[in-house]
């Protein structure tokens, strides 16, 4: 069942991620809810890992690599969205 959950976490997760990607790059004000809602689905990918990894203790390094995806996937969505409050270069007045 433990399974199951994870890996529908992470699918929805990663669904997540793209529509939260494309709404930033749209400047849609929604996309802040949306990328507060995929992070509530990185922490509910967290817990049922770690529930998977105390049943089988072998995919540590699975797990390791789990988290980095997670890692660089939240930093493409904070770069997407800091990107869109800088001016571009074009605009400046030097």
């Amino acid at each position: 069942m433990t399974t199951h959950m994870h890996i529908t976490a992470w699918v929805i997760g990663i669904i997540l991620f793209f529509v939260t990607y494309s709404m930033l790059k749209g400047g849609n004000p929604k996309a802040k809810m949306l990328h507060m809602i995929t992070r509530l689905f990185y922490l509910l990918i967290f817990l049922t890992g770690g529930m998977l990894i105390t049943d089988f203790g072998a995919y540590a390094v699975k797990m390791i690599v789990g988290i980095i995806v997670i890692a660089a996937m939240e930093m493409v969505l904070v770069r997407t969205k800091k990107e869109k409050a800088q001016v571009p270069c074009g605009y400046c007045s030097s």
